[in-house]
């Protein structure tokens, strides 16, 4: 006994559908490992250059727009 060919076509399709699939999520996962990992490269240069400017200009509020300085009072 044997599978109809239009049968055995639609399974294939399905095995075959599935297996792209799969290999897609894995290039997925590789990709948001990799976008993870440069997140927490960034995270920490954005760490180490806010080190440097309190160093620098002691503890103090940024304004993002202007570059203004505005000193942040330590109880």
């Amino acid at each position: 006994m044997k599978l109809k060919k239009s049968q055995l076509d639609k399974l294939q399709g399905f095995i075959s559908k599935k297996q792209e699939l799969s290999h897609t999520i894995g290039l997925i996962a590789l990709e948001e490992h990799r976008y993870v990992n440069l997140l927490g490269k960034l995270d920490n240069d954005y760490n180490d250059f806010m080190k440097v400017l309190k160093k620098e200009y002691g503890s103090t509020d940024i304004d993002l727009k202007t570059g203004q300085l505005k000193r942040i009072k330590e109880d």
